[in-house]
């Protein structure tokens, strides 16, 4: 349904405008406008986000096997004896995690003996499981069948956590573990000390994933600590928590994300068995834009708290013009941008190998809020990879801790050859600290394909414009008489006003009194400054703020008879009141010299 104005060509140019209006039925698209109000994430004085994230969540486990914990040969630091104790181990709790990894570092007793030594078994191998990661594929083993018992906040520095056995919360038994059959990238490190003496850097990553972390409410806090705040007064220390779900020690927050929750991990390979597994989560709708000429990209993102960076696709990057077109594969734009000294990063994680990934500045990231806000990050540095199995799975975005944390960016170029015997070059990093936009973070599971995602966020929230639906305009108006669509639906005409009830919902207008003054106004307005296109038609409308459930469209017609859209069109949105917004739509195509007419359509869509 719409409404039309005519227009025709005077002499010199200028138009004159008619106020005859009509009614006519039409079909429509929608157009991208910004109407949400937005939350601008950055820093004040710190326009851009950093790549890569200071910290990501970890807690201290242990294993337990028939409900006995795993114990090993501890060094006592007070005592200065070795002793039977309980096999603490450090791992990250990961959303993007479907399962566990556990280190190949913790199967060896005598040769890592930084790691605790775990005490697996023949028997508990149960078999093979082929893992995907960022760095290929990696065959590792399935042992089961074990129960986990974590301890919540900081992570003992002198390595007695389990002296207080009793802060250990079980979880259910049962699990099957992926365990590494060796050591992977980054675990152990060969650094050179200088004077010919080199240390062997040895550190486990092990990964508590999803059939966890859905059992709980995951909190992460960032609090103030007073020596790092003396070195770097951007840092606040993350504290994680895997809590009750109605445990009062959850934060109060003031932004809430809705995600979904989807299932990665299929059959597995012939011979193969899988080990415990879970739905991953996604945030949904996060909208990147970059060139004004492109296109931008709306899609879901993996919520992925083990990765310390964000990434988005190749495919994606050359889509919105962050990535030239000319380029065929990311490792040819990956030659050309380390031959400009611009920034890469080296990935690995899960898979034997580690991929040169370049670092990018990308003008936004949009994630609408439930509150009606939207979450806006802008000039974020973000990696891009090209991962074919990743693409299949249709992951092409992965939203990482530097978004939500402190951050710096790191070149890995700039890493080459430093030694720890010369920290200066390590150090420098640490001047350019992204601090974190939020205090606190809340990731709760909320049913099968459902959950959600919780910040407070340090600053002034923007008006919290709640969307307003046909159905609720409906109801508010006529009462009773809501359901009767002879006097509510969206074709009725109650008031008898030649105003159906879909175009006074489109407008913003009462539903039993005329008020023409809120249909649309066509001007001929001048171009702005920095506009050569010339002067043209302006139409400007109102409409609720967060309409849902209608398109709005502009189409053109010579004669009344055939209509056609208008494809040239710049849209505005500024706030008129409260409840109301006022929509300019700047008609770019060239009026033809015999004039003709337009009008503005509004359709219902599911």
């Amino acid at each position: 349904m719409g409404i039309f104005v005519m227009i025709s060509k005077r002499w010199k140019g200028m138009p004159a405008v008619s106020a005859l209006v009509y009614l006519l039925s039409a079909t429509v698209v929608s157009f991208a406008a910004e109407s949400r109000p937005a939350l601008e994430l950055n820093h004040p004085s710190v326009p851009y986000f950093n790549a890569n994230s200071l910290d990501q969540p970890r807690l201290e486990a242990v294993l337990t096997r028939n409900g006995v914990v795993v114990e090993d040969l501890r060094y006592d630091p007070f005592t200065g004896n070795m002793e039977m104790a309980p096999a603490v181990f450090k791992a990250f709790i990961d959303t993007g995690a479907s399962g566990f990894t556990i280190s190949h570092l913790h199967a060896e007793p005598n040769e890592y003996t930084e790691a605790v030594f775990l005490d697996f078994k023949p028997e508990d191998v149960l078999g093979q499981y082929t893992n995907l990661g960022l760095g290929g594929e990696e065959v590792g083993d399935v042992i089961g069948q074990f129960g986990l018992r974590i301890r919540n906040g900081p992570v003992d520095p002198f390595g007695m956590a389990g002296d207080f056995l009793e802060e250990f919360l079980p979880y259910e038994s049962g699990f099957d573990l992926w365990l590494r059959q060796a050591p992977g990238v980054g675990e152990v490190n060969e650094v050179d000390l200088g004077g010919g003496m080199v240390y062997q850097l040895v550190s486990p990553v092990n990964i508590i994933g999803m059939p966890v972390i859905e059992q709980r409410v995951m909190v992460m806090r960032w609090e103030r600590n007073e020596f790092l705040e003396a070195l770097f007064p951007e840092i606040r220390e993350m504290h994680t928590f895997l809590l009750g779900h109605e445990d009062p020690a959850i934060p109060e927050t003031n932004v809430t994300l809705d995600l979904e929750m989807r299932d990665f991990v299929g059959e597995p390979d012939p011979g193969e068995v899988n080990p415990t597994t879970s739905r991953n989560p996604l945030l949904r709708d996060v909208t990147i834009s970059h060139d004004p000429e492109r296109d931008s990209v709306t899609g879901n993102w993996l919520f992925d708290t083990g990765a310390g960076a964000s990434f988005i696709s190749f495919d994606w990057a050359r889509t919105i013009g962050l990535i030239p077109e000319e380029f065929e594969n990311l490792e040819a734009f990956v030659v050309e941008h380390t031959a400009n000294e611009g920034i890469i990063s080296q990935v690995g994680g899960i898979g034997p190998n580690t991929v040169t990934v370049p670092v990018l500045e990308l003008n936004e990231i949009r994630i609408p809020a439930r509150e009606g806000f939207d979450l806006v990050w802008r000039n974020v540095k973000i990696l891009v990879f090209e991962h074919p199995e990743l693409a299949a799975l249709e992951l092409e975005g992965i939203f990482g801790m530097n978004l939500v944390g402190p951050a710096v960016t790191i070149d890995a170029n700039v890493l080459e050859g430093v030694n720890v015997s010369d920290p200066t070059l390590l150090l420098t990093f640490f001047d350019d600290i992204t601090p974190s936009p939020f205090s606190s973070m809340v990731f709760e599971v909320t049913g099968e394909e459902t959950a959600e995602l919780r910040l407070f966020a340090d600053r002034e929230l923007p008006a919290a414009h709640t969307s307003i639906s046909f159905a609720a305009w409906r109801e508010s108006q006529f009462g009773a008489d809501a359901s009767d669509d002879a006097v509510s639906g969206p074709l009725a005409d109650p008031g008898n006003f030649g105003l159906p009830n879909l175009l006074r919902y489109g407008f913003a207008m009462d539903g039993l009194q005329p008020q023409r003054d809120h249909l649309p106004a066509l001007t001929w307005a001048a171009a702005p400054a920095d506009d050569t296109s010339g002067d043209g038609p302006v139409l400007v409308f109102q409409r609720f703020r967060n309409t849902t459930g209608v398109d709005y469209r502009v189409e053109f017609s010579p004669d009344l008879e055939g209509w056609q859209p208008v494809e040239d069109v710049t849209w505005e949105v500024s706030p008129l009141d409260a409840e109301r917004e006022t929509v300019t739509a700047r008609v770019m195509d060239p009026v033809p010299p015999n004039g003709g007419f337009f009008r503005v359509v509004v359709e219902k869509v599911d």
